[in-house]
């Protein structure tokens, strides 16, 4: 039976259920007509079983979620079957764009890859600058680590390199959003949470973004606690004026008038 259902293996994910279903529903069918033709002495009808296999496999068609190749191969079966085609979904192809960090910043950009789930653990990162140019990049091996605990692990590790290589004002990406999202929520897992408060000691929070700078990658940012470091606020012109002067009611007052 094992045999007999690996042999589809080498087919593509739409046939192969249709194989293993075809298998399945032909050894019920076969332990039937055996007691059938044991305790109720009928003959075995093989047509009989023709068509009742094949009504199973078309009823079983309809429940599948798997996609077809576009192969002679798999055209043929479907149509000795007598089944419906299932096409490959249509790709959805978004548009996204990287977008150099503030000046002074570096911009980490960090990512981990697994083998297998738990399996081996690598982290790959490069650092740019805000005119785009590489300072540096960095892989390192893991060892044995699931998927969301090698994304954790690889955010931990990019911090250590930004604190060894001195940059205090660093944009951190990954594309994890459940590890980003533990991070910005200040719920890091347990295992580099001691680590995570002493290294933020050392970092200077970078200022939140203006709306729109967002990609694949998903930015951390750094918790503003203490006053170890200053936090970083990028007023605009017009800020700068009004606490210059002090008279924030007053000039809101004349472009009100102004404006009517």
């Amino acid at each position: 039976m094992k045999e007999a259902l690996g042999m589809g293996d080498n087919l593509s994910t739409y046939v192969k259920d249709l194989w293993r279903s075809a298998v399945t529903n032909l050894a019920h069918l076969i332990w039937l007509l055996r007691n059938a033709a044991i305790f109720n002495e009928k003959k075995v009808d093989n047509n009989k079983i023709k068509v009742t296999l094949l009504a199973l496999v078309k009823e079983f068609c309809c429940l599948s979620q798997s996609s077809m190749h576009n192969t002679v191969t798999d055209l043929q079966i479907i149509l000795k079957l007598g089944v419906s085609t299932r096409a490959r979904p249509t790709p959805c192809i978004k548009s996204c764009r990287w977008i150099l960090p503030w000046y002074e910043e570096i911009k980490l950009n960090c990512d981990s890859s697994t083998m297998e789930n738990p399996g081996k653990a690598g982290l790959g990162v490069i650092a740019r600058t805000q005119t785009g140019d590489v300072l540096r990049v960095k892989t390192k091996g893991m060892g044995i680590m699931n998927s969301l605990e090698a994304e954790c692990f690889a955010i931990m590790e990019v911090l250590s390199w930004a604190i060894e290589r001195g940059w205090k004002k660093v944009w951190i990406e990954a594309d994890s959003s459940t590890a980003v999202m533990s991070f910005n929520a200040k719920e890091v897992p347990w295992k580099h949470r001691t680590k995570w408060v002493g290294m933020t000691i050392f970092l200077l929070p970078f200022a939140s973004h203006p709306p729109g700078r967002k990609g694949i990658f998903q930015p951390i940012k750094l918790p503003r606690k203490g006053v170890r470091y200053r936090a970083m606020k990028r007023k605009t012109l017009w800020d700068l004026l009004v606490s210059l002067l002090g008279l924030k009611n007053l000039w809101l007052t004349i472009l009100e008038f102004l404006s009517m």
